[in-house]
C-alpha cells in the first residue's frame, strides 16, 4: 500500500495509569470521561507484586478525581477468580462477597454490582482453542475455563502482632 493512499484515523479514546501513580490523576479534569476501568484485580499470588498500602481508599482517591461530583459515570473492576478474592482490599473495605448461588450480588443501595462469571459458551469455545486443549484435566483449566477459586484458603493473612 503506498503511503499517499494511506490514510491513518486516529481518535483518543482514554487514559492508562497504574495505580502507583494515581496522584498525577489529582490536578486535571476529566469532564469527558463516562466509564472507568481497574482491570487485573485482584491481584495474583506472585512474590513480587502486593497491594497498595490503604489500595481500597487509592482507588476511592482515583475514581473521586475522575467523578467529582458528577453521577454519570459506569466503573467497572475486572479481575480473575483468585485466591484471596473475598480478601482483598476492595472486598474487604466495602465487605463484599461472592454471589455462590446466583452470578450477582449488590451492594450499597446497588451502587456495587459483584458478578462471578460462570458462561457455559465461552467455555465450551475455549475447550477447542490451543490453551484449552493443552489445560484440559488440570487445575489450569479449573481456574481459567471453569472461574474456579483454587486453593482457597487464608493461609496468607498473619495474625495482627502487637506492632500491628
Amino acid at each position: 500500500m503506498k503511503t499517499e493512499n494511506f490514510i491513518a484515523i486516529m481518535k483518543f479514546f482514554g487514559y492508562a495509569k497504574r495505580m502507583t501513580e494515581a496522584q498525577d490523576l489529582k490536578s486535571s479534569v476529566y469532564q469527558n470521561v463516562k466509564t472507568i476501568i481497574i482491570d487485573e484485580y485482584p491481584i495474583e499470588d506472585t512474590r513480587h507484586k502486593h497491594y497498595l498500602k490503604n489500595e481500597a481508599m487509592v482507588i476511592l482517591g482515583i475514581i473521586d478525581s475522575i467523578v467529582r461530583n458528577r453521577s454519570d459515570i459506569k466503573i467497572f473492576i475486572l479481575g480473575n477468580a483468585v485466591q484471596g478474592l473475598e480478601y482483598s482490599p476492595l472486598f474487604s473495605f466495602f465487605d463484599l462477597s461472592l454471589p455462590y448461588n446466583s452470578d450477582i450480588k449488590l451492594f450499597k443501595e446497588n451502587l456495587i454490582l459483584v458478578q462471578y462469571m460462570n458462561n457455559e459458551e465461552f467455555r465450551k469455545e475455549r475447550e477447542n482453542t490451543l490453551i484449552g486443549k493443552l489445560a484440559k484435566g488440570t487445575a489450569y483449566e479449573k481456574y481459567a475455563m471453569q472461574n474456579q477459586i483454587l486453593d482457597k484458603n487464608k493461609n496468607f493473612i498473619e495474625k495482627k502482632t502487637r506492632f500491628s
